[in-house]
């Protein structure tokens, strides 16, 4: 029977309409009103970005990313899975580089789409290398007093010939390898060594490069009766080019017994004797590891030489840590920095009691707070009958050095780094005359030594720095402050009106005087405005800034001066900060779009939707920043501190700079839908994380923090969600567009 169910309007009693309505639901039976649910479908993900040239900005088509490539925009889409996804991006001419995204599990009938997008730097041409040349140097001291003991013979394995001056031995231009070597001294035990020679990579240029393995050998006074071996276990730890590790923590175990836990010093060393308790036996076998926050670990062994006759015996290992980029490898930066050593006169170095030093006013008329405090702590470890004593070399004459990097050249009026061609930077430092300096530490305690200053050039980079130093031997302080004198990259160019407005206000930057043409003489107008204080850094290896201590331009000088009191790794920049602030999920954005399939399913359906992602400046820009919190100065110090704070925000983003706001990007949705189905629209969501970037300036002639922040929002991921409504048994009564023909490509809005 083929009913319609027609219910014609008329007057009735209640009695008429229930018995009516009864028959009407009986006859209709067959068509009832169902709510549908879709059968589950799991959720799909997607990587999606945009590859582009760091220094140009374009987009960069051909890149390779596992298995897919970039098209003409750059632009690259594939599938994803759900844990950590590893992406490489290759493209010949460039650097490659690897990224990882998590990809988090969500709820069936979901796409979610994960943005990833690097910048590439091109690759340098085929650089030449150094020649790496190895030394073996060595010190022989009394293990009891630790005073010098003076070498008569040192004889090593392998065809080498030891020189021999005092208490040390030098047997130059080894082969990496483990050596013997062992050393006499009139009315001592031999001492005998066992040394390990590891091989560094060459650093890029021309000439030797030296790599110094160092050892410090101990041995004991002949005693008539038979005493038992001493046992040391010494080591170098280097990186990966040869520079000397200082901090880096090591544990050594013999036969699975644990001897120490101790740290490398300033020089990258550790030596420490195997305590009696530990017994050494004919297979007994030392296990050393080191780890160090921002290198790989590293772990060796090695048998111990047994004997039953007197003597020492050290066996030192060489550790060659190597980087930890694996994830998220930094671009590598073409500067290399420089090291310089300033030959003092030792010839007139004397002891003399710290106390009396404090109490000389000639002496400390000049000394900065901080050096004295140094001294003070000195004295402080000894008593009145035994008072603290320290050498001091006087400096009666000024003594000048140069200190001469390789940096990366900058472009003077874009501010941008090149990755092919450097330049020479050199710094001066000053001894003035009637200094002296004071050795307060370790070793330099007791012996008077050459001082020297090494650029840390790529840490300085990372760390809003315009310069960072180590100065050796540590520990030593200057009575007048040493000079340092150092130019910085400026841009010079005039900021354009144009950058995006500050949030909660308007600031206008300052255009006069007018900016000089790039490469231009610096005037007093156009000099740097702004000041770099001086900081040191900590034993828990944070950085505290020394009270008062400012960097400043001196017009006549060229360049920033900066003097420095004391030794330890310092360096003329800012304190930073960096902190992620928030994440958290947009408001969902509804797509009201219906569209309905009839009996037959349909598959391969494409969604296209759109959102709002990328990575932009929530607010103020770097120069807005700079312009709103320094006030009346410069465009030369606008640009810089402005630089600073964009290196921060580009070394934490592969190489990315933010933009002014957002851009429009797509997100698809590829999915089968069942017949007889309903969709009343769609939702889309995103995932979005803030972080502030903070660097802490100071204006010329002021002592006054001055914390300049940006704001940068990032869309990590979006999500488009199918929103299913309820539909008839057979299909019909759907409204919108009819996707039933089996296939094919909607736009949602």
């Amino acid at each position: 029977m083929n009913v319609f169910c027609v219910f014609k309007k008329r007057v009735m009693n209640v009695s008429t309409a229930l018995l009516f309505i009864t028959a009407m639901l009986a006859g209709c039976e067959h068509e009832k009103i169902q709510t549908v649910t879709p059968e589950a479908k799991p959720a799909e993900y997607a990587i999606q970005g945009t590859v582009t040239d760091a220094t140009t900005g374009t987009a960069l088509a051909g890149v390779s990313v596992n298995g897919t490539t970039t098209n003409a925009n750059g632009y690259y889409e594939m599938t994803g899975a759900i844990g950590v996804n590893t992406l490489v991006f290759a493209k010949e001419g460039y650097q490659s580089v690897t990224r990882s995204v998590e990809i988090l599990k969500v709820g069936d009938n979901q796409k979610v789409t994960y943005n990833a997008s690097v910048a590439l730097v091109k690759d340098t041409p085929a650089p030449t290398y150094k020649t790496v040349k190895y030394n073996i140097k060595g010190k022989l001291f009394d293990a009891a007093s630790g005073a010098n003991v003076d070498i008569t013979t040192a004889t090593i394995d392998g065809g080498y010939t030891a020189e021999i001056v005092e208490n040390t031995f030098t047997v130059s231009d080894v082969k990496p390898g483990t050596y013997y070597v062992k050393v006499t001294a009139t009315g001592y035990n031999d001492a005998h060594a066992y040394i390990n020679v590891a091989t560094v990579q060459a650093e890029q240029g021309s000439g030797d490069q030296i790599v110094d393995i160092t050892i410090d050998m101990n041995t004991d006074k002949i005693n008539v009766e038979a005493t038992a071996p001493k046992y040391y276990i010494a080591g170098l730890v280097l990186n990966n080019v040869g520079a000397t590790v200082r901090d880096a923590a090591v544990t050594i175990d013999i036969d699975a017994a644990k001897v120490t836990d101790t740290t490398t010093d300033a020089n990258g060393s550790f030596n420490v004797l195997v305590p009696e308790k530990i017994k050494i036996t004919s297979t007994s076998i030392v296990v050393v590891a080191v780890t160090k926050t921002g290198y790989k670990s590293d772990r060796k062994s090695q048998l111990l030489k047994w004997t039953i006759s007197g003597g020492t015996y050290t066996h030192s290992l060489t550790f060659v840590l190597q980087p930890d980029n694996v994830n998220n490898a930094p671009v590598e930066d073409i500067s290399v920095g420089g090291t310089v050593q300033a030959e003092v006169p030792v010839e007139k170095a004397e002891e003399k009691a710290v106390e009396e030093i404090l109490k000389d006013e000639a002496v400390i008329a000049e000394m900065p707070e901080e050096a004295k405090a140094i001294l003070e702590a000195a004295a402080a470890a000894g008593t009145a009958e035994e008072p603290v004593k320290i050498v001091a070399v006087p400096v009666e004459e000024e003594i000048v050095v140069e200190l001469a990097s390789t940096e990366a050249k900058v472009d003077e009026t874009t501010g941008e780094t090149s990755a092919t061609e450097t330049t020479v930077a050199v710094d001066e430092i000053t001894l003035p005359k009637g200094t002296t300096i004071f050795y307060t530490a370790g070793e330099t305690a007791q012996t008077a030594q050459n001082i020297s200053i090494e650029r840390a050039i790529t840490e300085e980079k990372a760390a809003a720095a315009a310069r960072e130093y180590d100065g050796q031997p540590d520990g030593v302080v200057f009575s007048k402050p040493l000079e340092i004198k150092f130019e910085v990259p400026l841009v010079v160019t005039e900021i354009p009106e144009t950058t995006a407005p500050a949030t909660g206000g308007s600031v206008t930057i300052p255009t006069t005087p007018a900016a000089p043409a790039a490469s231009a003489p610096i005037t007093e107008e156009t000099a740097p405005q702004f000041a770099l204080p001086l900081l040191y850094e900590q034993a828990d290896g944070t950085w505290k800034k020394e009270s008062g201590v400012l960097a400043e331009y001196n017009l006549e000088a060229g360049g920033f001066v900066g003097n420095v009191s004391h030794f330890s790794r310092f360096r003329f920049g800012y304190e930073t900060d960096k902190q992620t602030t928030g994440t958290n999920t947009s408001d969902p954005k509804e797509v009201k779009k219906p569209y309905y399939t009839g009996t037959v399913a349909a598959s391969g359906i494409v969604f296209n939707g759109k959102y709002q992602g990328g990575m932009k400046y929530d607010g103020n820009t770097p120069q807005k920043a700079v312009a709103t919190a320094m006030g009346d100065v410069n465009t030369t110090t606008i640009n810089y501190i402005a630089g600073l704070l964009e290196n921060m925000v580009k070394s934490d983003n592969y190489n990315l700079k933010p933009t002014a706001d957002y851009s429009e990007m797509q997100i698809s949705l590829v999915t089968d839908v069942d017949s007889n189905r309903q969709i009343d629209g769609f939702v889309i969501t995103t995932k979005e994380q803030t972080k502030t970037y903070t660097v802490k300036a100071y204006k010329k002639g002021s002592n006054v923090e001055i914390p300049i922040t940006v704001k940068v929002k990032t869309v990590l991921s979006a999500t488009l969600e199918i929103k299913y409504g309820n539909s008839h048994g057979n299909g019909h009564g759907g409204n919108g567009t009819n996707i039933n023909a089996g296939g094919g490509i909607f736009d949602i809005e």
